[in-house]
């Protein structure tokens, strides 16, 4: 006669999530307040004190904040002078402190110094895409369209035109061409602490490469989990804006703007942000299938998925420098916020 045991499992000791491999605690939430009042924000960055810099467009404004997420001052305004931007296509600021500005309308770079003075600008040899900072110099990334649109990333030093020594060149892709594609120019992109290019894949595809002259290097990515998809209101709003054209102005029937007939918009962008914490591990804001908002997957310098981080809110940018991440997010009445967070060991 045989005897059955049944093992009784605690409720408590049931199979558990994973723990995630760091925890993004909030430290500063910067929203509006009396004598400041958020715009459209279009970048943001960390300075290497840890305070947050960020571009406000809708103000035509360069906002630094201190670590302790107070208005330090602004640089820059709306124009096409010494010192003025129209729309920015990428921002960074230095080792020192100073901030480096990229404008997509002038295809110029202007850098201010650290205390907050303009130290000039230098005309871009292409149209700029994006703009990091990591050593002594601003990189910037530019597409040509001649002989084919062709996107490098390059040093760029106050009065020598273009940029210096390649430091990474793939080519920009067409819609079609986006499963094989490395990047493309609106995709995300990064530096690694040591300086080197980090590009996410176009769209919905989850691939980080780690470029350099010679190519591709470090590869990171996940397929064990899909893209996330957009509810059907989501959906219906975007297709509307779509059609509704820039401003909301569809003009004449000829002119009016068309949303794509395929399910691409379906997807939710893949990538929203890429970068290196101090500890050389990759994190990567992601909308993943699954998820009812973006998180924040974690890989280590190798190349291994080591878990996924939940936010306490949802982002649409996150940037990371050393143990630090900021993030542009949403208050409750749907007005911009800037969060800054520490990035700390996984509790116990």
């Amino acid at each position: 006669m045989r005897i059955l045991f049944l093992l009784l499992v605690p409720a408590g000791l049931a199979a558990q999530p994973p723990r995630p491999p760091l925890r993004l605690v909030p430290d500063q939430v910067i929203a509006d307040r009396p004598g400041l009042s958020l715009g459209v924000i279009h970048r943001i960055a960390l300075a290497p004190d840890g305070g947050a810099v960020a571009v406000d467009g809708g103000n035509g404004v360069i906002y630094r904040f201190t670590p302790a997420g107070v208005l330090k001052d602004s640089l820059g305004r709306r124009g096409q002078g010494p010192g003025e931007f129209l729309l920015a296509a990428g921002m960074d600021v230095g080792p020192g402190g100073e901030v480096a500005l990229a404008d997509l309308n002038t295809r110029r770079l202007t850098v201010w110094n650290a205390d907050g003075s303009l130290r000039g600008s230098t005309q871009l040899e292409a149209m700029p895409v994006a703009l990091a900072w990591t050593g002594a110099e601003p990189v910037a990334g530019v597409v040509s369209f001649v002989p084919s649109p062709l996107v490098r990333f390059g040093p760029v030093r106050l009065g020598q035109p273009g940029i210096g020594t390649e430091l990474a060149a793939f080519p920009d892709p067409r819609i079609a061409e986006y499963p094989g594609a490395v990047s493309c120019g609106v995709c995300r992109h990064a530096l690694t602490p040591e300086g080197k290019l980090l590009v996410a894949a176009p769209d919905t595809f989850y691939r980080i490469s780690e470029l350099g002259p010679g190519g591709v290097g470090r590869t990171w990515g996940r397929r064990d989990i899909g893209a996330a998809l957009r509810g059907e209101e989501e959906l219906r709003d975007l297709r509307n804006r779509l059609r509704a054209g820039p401003g909301g102005r569809a003009g004449t029937p000829e002119g009016r703007f068309r949303a794509p007939d395929d399910d691409a918009l379906r997807f939710r962008p893949r990538i929203q942000g890429i970068g290196m914490d101090g500890q050389g591990r990759l994190l990567v804001l992601a909308s993943n299938a699954g998820a009812s908002q973006p998180v924040v997957d974690v890989f280590a310098g190798s190349g291994a998925f080591l878990g996924t981080v939940p936010l306490d809110r949802p982002l649409q940018s996150l940037v990371v420098r050393g143990n630090r991440a900021v993030g542009l997010g949403e208050t409750a009445d749907g007005t911009p916020a800037i969060i800054v967070y520490r990035i700390e060991p996984p509790a116990r």
